[in-house]
Parts: structure tokens; sequence; C-alpha cells
């Protein structure tokens, strides 16, 4: 599960991430541009999800159909990355035509400045949803055929290009934003591109137009549930969030993604590999009723995660208020120091989800949609009224804070959900 390769690459995939954040805090340290910026692509990032509601669950699905035959599970990737892409081109008429309401959705009582910059740059980045949905598939197929490290590049092609444009607009002082996300843009269109040439090329799947399936409606249904589940948390958590630092003061907004980005990376290194890896395995042990393996497969992989989310997250947190101040001048000392507070706060959140994410592929795999319906619902409400109640005394700390209850009351379902679960197929299968 662990492979040094799949980490060589994250670590590659975190480096260009932490060069775009450097050099995003050379060109716009924490003003008012960074916080557009970064809320734009939380917000693109938040309802890009609404599109996988109608892919979400093909790795899964595709698994199934390899237990039948090849050409069965060929026939059904097609059918998938043609859906994708028509699906990919109406959630961007739709993004597009209501890109005003979703900025006040996401972002309301944030001020003219700030609201006038943000329409542009979510206008920019839906163009992006034309080809995720597709580089998606093409992804979960790729895991699916146990190709681990092409994805990762694939991964990286966005950010890289992002980097490009950030060095450029470093070197010839340009202050502009968009053509930073327009770079984005045109990195999705290159991995799509790629992805498309290997599956076909290299993989040798047989290009058929396909435009229908015997498991098209199951998997579309099933996918739809499963998201809307995953949707109750990541659509609303992005605009309960991003209201508490619109009517924050300016600047605040940067301080939080900053220190998100941070634990972010920490998460990916420690996470990311083993997990996909795991994730793959899990989906492959249901789909051949090998149910007694998957215990043995999360401990496992919670042995390898936890101990390098600690002690990476440690050191991250070391080294915050001396790093910082080298990276960027713009920086004050209150500044160093509310984002070192502001991980801290993070990683006790992240913690949980490191906890969290051996036992949700179970019931991914499972594909029981109504688990996820209920501990997101329960971990919104938790969130929503938490982080409003302590917004006005701990301010911008509220969010962590709440987020960290809530999903400590998430592990605790998921974890009983999966034993019902293994105990139920394994009664079952005996």
């Amino acid at each position: 599960m662990f492979k040094i390769k799949y980490n060589f690459l994250v670590l590659i995939q975190i480096l260009i991430s932490i060069l775009n954040s450097v050099i995003l805090l050379k060109l716009f340290g924490v003003s008012y541009k960074a916080d557009v910026y970064l809320m734009s692509i939380a917000i693109f990032s938040s309802i890009s999800l609404l599109q996988l509601m109608f892919v979400e669950q093909f790795m899964y699905f595709y698994n199934d159909a390899k237990t039948v035959g090849n050409e069965y599970a060929y026939k059904f990737y097609n059918f998938s990355l043609f859906f994708s892409l028509a699906t990919g081109l109406v959630m961007f008429l739709i993004f597009y035509i209501f890109r005003n309401f979703l900025v006040e959705l996401y972002a309301f009582g944030i001020d003219p400045e700030r609201r006038d910059l943000l329409v542009k740059s979510v206008t920019i980045l839906v163009f992006s949803g034309i080809f995720n949905l597709a580089l998606y598939v093409n992804i979960r197929f790729l895991n699916a055929e146990m190709h681990f490290s092409l994805p990762y590049i694939l991964e990286m092609i966005p950010g890289f290009m992002t980097l490009l444009m950030l060095i450029y607009s470093l070197i010839f002082k340009l202050n502009n934003i968009e053509p930073i996300l327009i770079a984005r843009i045109i990195g999705t269109v290159i991995s799509l591109s790629i992805s498309i040439y290997f599956i076909f090329k290299y993989i040798n799947v047989p290009f058929n137009i396909v435009l229908k399936h015997k498991l098209a409606a199951s998997f579309i249904k099933n996918s739809i549930s499963m998201r809307f589940g995953h949707n109750i948390h990541n659509l609303l958590f992005t605009p309960i969030t991003s209201n508490i630092l619109a009517v924050l003061p300016s600047s605040y907004a940067s301080i939080f993604y900053y220190a998100q980005r941070l634990i972010q990376i920490v998460y990916s290194l420690t996470t990311g590999p083993s997990h996909r890896v795991f994730v793959v395995k899990v989906s492959k042990l249901f789909s051949n009723k090998k149910y007694d393996e998957i215990k043995k497969s999360a401990i496992q992989y919670l042995k390898i995660v936890l101990i390098l989310y600690v002690v990476f997250s440690v050191i991250v947190f070391l080294i915050i208020p001396y790093i910082l101040p080298i990276l960027s001048s713009k920086l004050t000392t209150q500044n160093i120091w509310m984002i070192e507070m502001m991980f801290l706060f993070l990683s006790v959140w992240y913690f949980i989800l490191t906890l969290e994410s051996s036992v949700t592929p179970i019931g991914i795999s499972s594909k029981r949609s109504k688990i996820f319906i209920t501990t997101n619902t329960i971990f919104i409400v938790t969130y929503f009224f938490i982080s409003f109640f302590l917004k006005e005394i701990i301010g911008i700390y509220s969010i962590p804070v709440a987020a960290t209850i809530a999903q400590l009351i998430n592990l605790i379902l998921y974890v009983l959900f999966a034993k019902k679960i293994l105990k139920e197929y394994n009664v079952t299968e005996s």
C-alpha cells in the first residue's frame, strides 16, 4: 500500500502547491486580490462537486463491470466518458448563467470591490467545468486499472500551468489574477487530452460511441444519491465558511486559506498515495466479496498514515514562524501568528479526517448513500450552529473549532456504520 514512487509524485505535487502559495504571497500578500483569488478557487471547487453527482460512483460500477468481462467494462467506460462530457457542457452553461447568484450565495455581505472581482474570477473558472467531469472519469478509470502514477501527473498539470503564469506575473510585475485562473483551465484541458490519448493508445481500450449501457441507470442513480450525501457537507460548508470570512476584516480570508493550504499539503503528503491505493483495494474487495480482508486493510492503512500525519504536522507548525517571514515581507507579525494558530486548530480537524478516511470507503463501496446523507446532514447542522454561535466570541477560529466538533461526531457515526456493513455482508456470505 505504501509506494515510494507515489509519495515522490505527491512530493512534486506538493512542491508545486508550495511554490504557487509562495509566489502568490509575494504577488498579493494578504490583500483583497489574494482574498478573491483564494475564495474563487474555493467557490468553484465547491460548485464543481455538483457535477460529480452524475459520475461519482464510476470506479465502483466499473469494477463491478470488470467481473462480467473486459468488453462489458470498456463499453461502460465509453458510455461514462461521453456522458461526462455532455453533462460537463450542460453544467457549465448553468454555472455561467447563474454566476452572479453563486457569488451572492457564497459571499453574501462581501464589500463591492471584492465582489466585482470575485464575479469576474468565477466567470473564468466555470469554463473549466466543461472538462472536469471527463478528467475525473479518466483518472478513476486509470486507478481502477491499477495505474496510479499517471493520475498524479495529470492532477499536477493545472497547478504547474498556474505556477508558470505566477512566475511570469512575478517577473513582469503583473498584478492581475485573471491570467492565473486562465492558466489553470489550460492545464485542465491538457490533462484531459493526455488521459484520453493514454487510455485509448496504451491501455488499448476500444473507442466506441456508446450512448446507453445496462449499468447506466443504476450508475447515475447511485452517483446522484451518493454525491447528494457528500454535497450536503461540501456544498454547504463552503458558503457557511465564506460568509463568515466575508464579514471579517479584509485579509482574514487569506489567512484562513493560507493555513488551510498548509494543512492540506500535510494531509496530501501523508494520506494521499496510501489512501488512493486503499480506496481502490476496498472497491475491488467488495466487488469480489472478500469482506474479511477489508478490516485488515484499514488497520494497515491507519498504521502508516497516522504516524506520518502527526510527525509532519508538528514539523510544519514549528517552522511556520521562521519560514513565512522569508517567503513574504508583506506579512506582519500578527498575520504570521494568526496563520500559525489557524494551522494548529485545523490540524486537529484534519487528524479526525485522517481517522475517518479509513472507514468512509467501506460505506462508498457498499453504495449505501443514506449513510452519507445522514452523517453529512448532522455535520453541516452542527457546524452551522456552532460556528455562528462562536464567531462573535473567537472570530475566525470559530471555523476550525466548529468543524472539529462536527467531524468528531461524523467519525463516530462512520465507524458504527462500517462495522454494521461488514457484519451484515459477512453474515450474508456465510
